[in-house]
């Protein structure tokens, strides 16, 4: 059987490059359901920064992230946290870009000028803005 195409060129598209940089995948899914959700009415609050996040809550600190207020908002933060995780995972690998997506978006509330209280709306974008200010 000869081939003609690498395994890169014959796979590619927006599906194999999720699932080829786990962090991101799994991050872009997280944000599209938890959007979905928010967007539908259900309570994210479990999900959301308040002071219970540094009363035995520290989950809050990251998944405060996923919610997006618009769809405009959810698609220009996927499109770039997509194009960062397709250059990060292969140089960092996936358990080290996990890390630094819940770093950055963990430490967002202790690096605030703002007292911290129930915050939606910045999503994974603010991830990103902080990888670029480094």
């Amino acid at each position: 059987m000869n081939e003609t195409s690498s395994d890169s060129e014959q796979w590619s598209g927006l599906l194999p490059d999720l699932l080829r940089h786990p962090a991101t995948g799994f991050t872009s899914v997280a944000a599209i359901g938890v959007t979905i959700a928010y967007w539908s009415g259900w309570s994210i609050d479990p999900l959301l920064t308040n002071s219970k996040a540094f009363r035995g809550e520290p989950w809050r600190l990251v998944t405060s992230a996923l919610p997006h207020t618009n769809f405009l908002h959810l698609l220009f933060n996927l499109y770039w946290l997509v194009h960062f995780g397709k250059l990060a995972e292969p140089r960092f690998g996936w358990w080290r870009t996990a890390g630094l997506y819940s770093l950055l978006e963990g430490t967002r509330p202790t690096r605030s000028p703002c007292p911290p209280t129930i915050h939606l709306g910045e999503g994974t974008g603010g991830s990103i803005d902080r990888i670029l200010q480094q």
